[in-house]
């Protein structure tokens, strides 16, 4: 389940719900991607940076989190409590 494949394949998904306005579904995928590629790529590798942003801009447009310091500590915060 850490593969890297999987991540850009949660990512995708997430990116669907994401456009379907599915924005509680798509959240939790977003965060197991984020998991996965940080862990198994690291946080320069582009597609992390790919992901990262994908569901920065979800979180934005939803006016959850106006700076990229408070995606990240978000971010960090919900990896720790899963």
């Amino acid at each position: 389940r850490s593969h890297p494949d999987v991540a850009i394949t949660l990512t995708n998904l997430a990116g669907l719900y994401r456009n379907q306005g599915k924005y509680a579904e798509a959240e939790p995928l977003y965060l197991g991607a984020v998991f996965i590629a940080l862990r198994r790529l690291g946080i320069e590798h582009p597609n992390t940076q790919t992901i990262l942003n994908n569901f920065y801009t979800m979180l934005q447009g939803q006016g959850r989190c106006a700076s990229v310091e408070e995606f990240m500590g978000y971010v960090v915060e919900q990896l720790q409590a899963g």
